[in-house]
C-alpha cells in the first residue's frame, strides 16, 4: 500500500518547498554532478532517480538510514551512497558534487562494468536497481528476504517504485481462445516510431530543408515528433505471430 505522509510531513514539504519560478530562489536539490571520466552515463540516471518523487521522499524521511545501515557490520550497500547523494543534493550546496562513493559501491557491485569505459545508462539503471534491491533486509530494513531481484512480490523501495506485471494476451485467430500471463518486470525496452525516425529530409522552392511525411516544413533536420504515448503505442500493438 503507498505510503501517505503525515499532516506534519505534509505541512514541512509546504513550507520547505521552494518555487521552480522564483528566479531569486535556489530550488533544493538542483545540483550537478561532476564527471568522473566518462560517467555521463552514470550521472543522467542519478538525476532522475534523485528526482524521482517516491524514491527522493523515501531517502528524505530517513527510512534507509545509512549510519543505522552500516553500524552492526560495514558492507556494501548503494542504498547507503544513494542516501549521501540525496543528503548532499538537498543540503542547499550549488558546487557540483562528485558521486565518487556511489561509483565505487557500483563497480564493486557489476565488477562486469568497472572501469573507466562508456556504459549504456539502460543497463546501468538496471544494475543500479538491482544493486538497491540486493541490500533491502540490511539492518536498518524491516525483514531479511531472499528474494530474487525479478520478483514482482519484493516489498523493497525499488521494487515499490519502478516494478510492475506485463501482461500478455495471445488469441489463437482459428477458435479465438484468449490466454493471458502476467510477467514481472521492472523496465521495458521501447523502440522509437519508425516512421518518425526514417523520415526523410528534403529543400523546399526556397532552398531551406523540411521534412516529408507528418514533420513541418522547415523543421530542424534531425528532430522528430517521436512521443512516449507513441512509443508505448508501438509496444503494445497487436502482431501476427
Amino acid at each position: 500500500r503507498p505510503r501517505v505522509p503525515t499532516p506534519r510531513e505534509q505541512l514541512a514539504l509546504r513550507q520547505g518547498s521552494t518555487p521552480l519560478g522564483d528566479d531569486s530562489l535556489f530550488p533544493w536539490g538542483l545540483r550537478g554532478l561532476n564527471n568522473l571520466g566518462n560517467t555521463c552515463f552514470m550521472n543522467s540516471v542519478l538525476q532522475v532517480l534523485l528526482h524521482t518523487p517516491p524514491l527522493r521522499n523515501y531517502f528524505l524521511s530517513d527510512y534507509h538510514n545509512r549510519t543505522v545501515c552500516q553500524k552492526q557490520t560495514p558492507h556494501l550497500c548503494l542504498g547507503c551512497d544513494l542516501d549521501t547523494m540525496y543528503s548532499a543534493a538537498f543540503s542547499g550546496g550549488r558546487s557540483p558534487y562528485s558521486p565518487a562513493e556511489f561509483l565505487h559501491s557500483w563497480w564493486q557491485h557489476a565488477a562486469n562494468l568497472a572501469g573507466y569505459d562508456q556504459q549504456d545508462a539502460h543497463e546501468f539503471f538496471i544494475s543500479a536497481v538491482d544493486g538497491i534491491h540486493a541490500n533491502y533486509g540490511s539492518p536498518c530494513s524491516p525483514t531479511r528476504t531472499n528474494r530474487s531481484a525479478g520478483d514482482g512480490d519484493c516489498c523493497c523501495i525499488a521494487h515499490r517504485v519502478f516494478s510492475g506485471l506485463l501482461r500478455s494476451d495471445v488469441t489463437c485467430t482459428v477458435c479465438s481462445y484468449t490466454s493471458t500471463t502476467y510477467d514481472p518486470c521492472i523496465d521495458i525496452s521501447l523502440d522509437l516510431e519508425l516512421n518518425i525516425v526514417s523520415d526523410k529530409l528534403f529543400p523546399d522552392s526556397n532552398g531551406d530543408i523540411g521534412r516529408s511525411g507528418r514533420g513541418s516544413p522547415g523543421s530542424f533536420p534531425g528532430f522528430g515528433t517521436s512521443t512516449l504515448l507513441g512509443c508505448l503505442d508501438r509496444f503494445t500493438r497487436p502482431e501476427r505471430l
